[in-house]
């Protein structure tokens, strides 16, 4: 009894493990140069992106380019509210490129987690 009942919680526990997804993983950004390193590059660094968009700024304005092609992560964490309340709060990566060339990014975390923190 005693040896199902723990083979019973070790499979909850990896099961759980498994339904949690990474958080991205934001301390690998130092690999990637931009201007130099490639959609193909963010892909092995970071993996496969969420979704696609985009962004345009006033011309003669920083950054360079008048418009960005974005790519972002985001991944969820639950955040207990309130005794019987729970919310997920995200963490969102945006990977910013001109063309093919990686340009940049803007990370956030609403969990309050530091940067460069994955897990």
């Amino acid at each position: 009894m005693m040896r199902r009942l723990g083979a019973t919680i070790a499979v909850l526990f990896l099961a759980g493990c498994a339904s949690t997804p990474p958080l991205t993983p934001v301390n690998r950004l130092v690999e990637l140069q931009p201007g130099v390193s490639t959609k193909a590059d963010v892909e092995r660094v970071l993996g496969t992106r969420d979704g696609v968009g985009g962004a345009a700024f006033p011309s003669g304005t920083e950054p360079a380019a008048a418009s960005y092609e974005i790519w972002y992560y985001i991944k969820t964490q639950k955040k207990k509210v309130d005794r019987d309340v729970y919310g997920l709060v995200p963490r969102v990566l945006l990977v910013f490129f001109d063309k093919d060339a990686y340009r940049g990014y803007m990370w956030f975390d609403l969990t309050g987690a530091p940067m460069g923190r994955s897990r």
